[in-house]
């Protein structure tokens, strides 16, 4: 009986949220809202530490299907998709939370000596006529490599060539 009333509920979620799209029904929507809460906040704890993440992931999961629920699909079964709607929020969310700087992991430096300027003006020099003699088709992939600090698969990306082929050139050039 329990699997039968759930599968019902699954279509009863589809058709409101259908009707909230088709009609604006508000009350429709509140009801998918509430049908659907808990079981989205289970999935985004998944993807998060804290219940608060979880909330606000939620929260724009559900921005976002109010924003594209005119957006005629007939096949689309609602909870999938508002899974994967989720999912998407959550990696954007991890990759904002990796460019935000946290002053507490940030490795404290000393103040360079003037010893330390030297040297460091030295080893670019050397990196430089290091480069002059690395074959010119593998020289821009190991600047990118040493002078910038770029990884593998960076340099790909920036580059639109394979990531197999930077690593191939890196391995060549270095």
């Amino acid at each position: 009986a329990r699997v039968e009333s759930l599968a019902m509920n699954i279509h009863d979620v589809d058709a409101l949220f259908r009707r909230f799209a088709e009609r604006g029904d508000a009350e429709a929507l509140g009801q998918v809202f509430d049908a659907t809460w808990d079981e989205l906040f289970r999935v985004a704890l998944h993807f998060v530490e804290r219940p608060d993440e979880a909330e606000d992931l939620v929260q724009s999961t559900w921005l976002t299907a109010i924003e594209k629920a005119r957006e005629p699909d007939p096949q689309r079964r609602l909870m999938p998709w508002l899974v994967g709607v989720l999912a998407l929020h959550a990696r954007e969310a991890r990759r904002r939370g990796r460019r935000e700087v946290d002053p507490e992991r940030i490795e404290r430096r000393s103040v360079e000596t003037g010893d330390a300027r030297a040297e460091s003006i030295e080893l670019a020099g050397a990196v430089r006529d290091a480069l002059s003699h690395v074959p010119e088709s593998c020289r821009a992939t190991v600047r990118s490599y040493l002078v910038e600090g770029r990884k593998a698969v960076e340099i790909a990306l920036a580059t639109g060539q394979r990531p197999a082929t930077v690593r191939m050139q890196l391995h060549r050039g270095l």
